[in-house]
């Protein structure tokens, strides 16, 4: 299930609320994600929290005045992170197919979701609803 696969001990995103909670809520956080998820679905759109993140830049080398010295984290809600990896179960047994001999390497990040979005663009583009795309694969 996703919230077992949930990465513990990480900074949470703009929701606040961290992933031990989340593990540590049972059979009611779960059906209460379950809900929410199958709203996402049915509705076809991300809740307004999840469309930001918070951007953290973390110093590497040398000159700190030089922003090319930093990396940046985005630390995802993780109410997000959930839907990431459902998704990603999903889509995964497919990227070849889908993808061709393209390799494509996911992680439940944001950037997963990105990919994940062009398949739905994809199938919508063949008249598809996004519930659909995501029955379908």
């Amino acid at each position: 299930m996703a919230i077992e696969k949930l990465k513990t001990r990480k900074s949470p995103g703009i929701d606040q609320i961290p992933a031990e909670m989340i593990k540590a809520g049972g059979k009611t956080i779960r059906s209460k994600f379950h809900k929410l998820i199958n709203s996402i679905f049915n509705k076809e759109e991300f809740p307004e929290e999840w469309k930001e993140s918070i951007i953290v830049p973390i110093y590497k080398k040398d000159d700190k005045t030089d922003c090319s010295n930093y990396k940046c984290i985005v630390l995802l809600p993780t109410t997000y992170k959930i839907l990431s990896i459902i998704l990603l179960s999903w889509l995964t047994p497919m990227q070849r197919k889908l993808l061709g001999i393209i390799k494509v390497d996911f992680d439940a990040t944001g950037q997963q979701l990105i990919v994940n979005s062009a398949f739905v663009r994809y199938f919508r583009k063949n008249g598809n609803t996004t519930k659909q795309c995501i029955c379908s694969l």
